[in-house]
């Protein structure tokens, strides 16, 4: 931030419209270390009030709301205090509506939901003060056309890309059911469902609806950037949490795991906590999570290990799941199909997903190639 900016950024006042409580309050939590004054409105309605006692330099609004849209309140904005910087946050699904917005209220720039807050959000709320600042003090805005069709040019980028993405998942679930019935259907004919009844079967089914459910939760795909420690940490409390969790198929003593550290009874390899990568990180979370859910109702779960490493030459995080016992031979039936579910969720990843069993270990190797940002 310039020398200006940063002399005005105590007196600078943003305010931030929006109807769903969650995001106001994740606003709220992402910038209480920025030093400019925030106001936030939950509706667009409360928005003018605001703006029409204090003296606001940007506006961050987004766009579907009840009642006053945000198209609305950016028109009424323009017109009565053209000098308040107007950006705007918007769902893939409101792109037409952000590219008509450009053209009639002049934004400034739009963030995309989900964003990075770190990386993305307060940079451009930054910006944005700056470029208030600048106008103000009449200092040079050449390029100002240029910039806005340079925005433009962008989002319909976005919104080709994002299109392309959306096409692929959903021709990737439709893939994965028709390969998950052929795989049930299989597993049928088995002699481990041949001597049960049939409200036995339906038992088994309904197991599946947990995994299938997180599995497809993971859709449509985001690309988004994280860190190794932040994966690391992220995996240290799915094993926590899932370890105090109550087995639900019948296994006793999976409660009594417990452990505020969870690190100590799950050693993760120490990684360089200074890079930042780039992938596809909800949906090998939720693979992973597939994966400690199912093993830690493993009967020989007491010695269950989890190693961790970033790989530099091959950009790549490695995440290994180690359960030795006789159990992990033959797994639960649920267990073999979560494995099928991470195996399928590995296609649409750069990576691979091994499982192997020597010496009455089972070992699970997730590998997630991702770029280094």
């Amino acid at each position: 931030m310039t020398e200006t900016a940063q002399s005005q950024e105590k007196i600078s006042r943003v305010l931030f419209v929006d109807d769903d409580i969650n995001i106001i309050n994740s606003l709220k939590r992402g910038l209480i270390q920025e030093k400019y004054t925030k106001f936030f409105a939950s509706s667009a309605e409360e928005a003018l009030k605001i703006i029409s006692m204090d003296e606001i330099q940007v506006l961050v609004t987004d766009m579907r709301m009840p009642g006053m849209s945000g198209l609305e309140l950016l028109k009424i904005v323009s017109k009565k205090q053209p000098h308040i910087v107007r950006i705007v946050l918007s769902g893939y699904a409101q792109l037409p509506q952000v590219l008509a917005t450009i053209n009639q209220v002049n934004i400034y720039k739009f963030i995309s939901k989900p964003w990075n807050m770190e990386e993305e959000f307060i940079p451009m709320i930054r910006e944005a003060l700056e470029y208030y600042y600048a106008s103000q003090n009449n200092a040079p805005l050449a390029g100002d056309s240029e910039k806005q069709i340079q925005l433009y040019q962008n989002i319909i980028k976005q919104k080709d890309a994002r299109y392309e993405q959306l096409l692929a998942d959903h021709n990737h679930l439709n893939q994965f059911h028709f390969e998950l019935s052929k795989y049930i259907g299989n597993q049928l004919r088995t002699p481990h469902f041949s001597v049960l009844s049939a409200p036995e079967v339906s038992d088994q089914l309904i197991l599946l609806e947990p995994p299938l459910e997180l599995y497809i939760s993971a859709y449509p795909l985001e690309i988004v950037q994280f860190t190794p420690e932040k994966l690391r940490s992220a995996i240290s409390h799915l094993i926590d949490s899932s370890a105090q969790t109550p087995a639900k198929t019948g296994e006793s003593g999976i409660d009594k795991i417990h452990s505020n550290e969870p690190t100590s009874l799950y050693p993760i390899k120490h990684i360089n906590q200074t890079i930042t990568l780039e992938g596809h990180y909800n949906l090998f979370m939720t693979l992973q999570k597939l994966i400690i859910n199912h093993l830690l109702r493993l009967k020989k779960y007491e010695n269950f290990n989890i190693s961790q490493l970033y790989d530099h030459e091959s950009k790549s995080i490695i995440v290994q799941y180690e359960c030795p016992g006789a159990s992990c031979t033959t797994p639960p039936w649920n267990f073999q199909i979560a494995l099928f579910m991470v195996s399928d969720g590995h296609d649409a990843l750069p990576g691979k997903f091994e499982v192997t069993r020597k010496n009455q270990i089972l070992t699970l190797k997730s590998t997630f190639h991702c770029l280094q940002k």
